[in-house]
């Protein structure tokens, strides 16, 4: 191995020490991946589980206070024969044929996090409070064209949730967090006799970095 090789990997091994060992900022950003699932009964989905990733953005205006933002996505996809309750121009019919149906939905949110004991414990409890709008898209595709549509609805969301951060030093930049979350949505499906709010519960494993 040549010197330059050698002076590049001291050089860089040199670079990420210095960076590791640095205080961070008081920004913060993390992605998400985790799961939810319906609550109660709908006309417009039978299969309860979404995937549930996000991405999010705080910054800490004290050593307990975190403010910032958020992007989520909620995707549920099932297929299969399924009969469905629609209602159009004040008549409801019932159609049976197979269907594939698909619900999507992408909040966007405001958010506030407390950490009741600081940021900086290698285990760090917080409650979260998030707050914004949601768009929801519903598509069934029907045999032969039977039986499809799609749809969107806008509607007002709301967010609150536990869990705790893991640092694994005390100098951290890098993060792990656990946590669990209820969220209600007022998006409805008038058109499939729907008319129950979005509400689920869910879990989340997020990577974060402080800089």
């Amino acid at each position: 191995m040549g010197f330059r090789k050698i002076a590049l990997i001291l050089i860089c091994s040199f670079s990420v020490s210095a960076l590791w060992a640095q205080e961070p900022g008081r920004q913060h950003i993390s992605v998400s991946w985790g799961f939810a699932t319906t609550l109660g009964s709908n006309n417009v989905i039978n299969k309860p589980t979404f995937i549930n990733p996000s991405l999010e953005y705080g910054y800490f205006i004290t050593d307990n206070i975190s403010l910032g933002f958020s992007v989520g996505w909620a995707y549920n996809n099932e297929k299969g024969e399924t009969e469905d309750r629609l209602s159009e121009d004040g008549a409801s019919s019932i159609v049976t044929t197979y269907t594939e149906r698909t619900l999507s939905l992408v909040p966007v949110q405001l958010q506030g996090r407390y950490f009741p004991f600081g940021k900086s414990r290698h285990l760090s409890p917080f409650i979260t409070l998030s707050t914004g709008f949601q768009y929801g898209t519903f598509n069934i595709t029907g045999e032969s064209g039977i039986n499809s549509h799609k749809s969107s609805v806008m509607g007002f969301v709301v967010t609150p949730d536990i869990g705790v951060r893991w640092y694994p030093g005390k100098a951290f930049r890098c993060n792990l967090d656990l946590r669990v979350g209820y969220q209600f949505g007022t998006n409805k499906w008038e058109r499939y006799n729907d008319n129950k709010s979005q509400q689920r519960i869910g879990a989340q494993i997020a990577f974060g970095i402080a800089f």
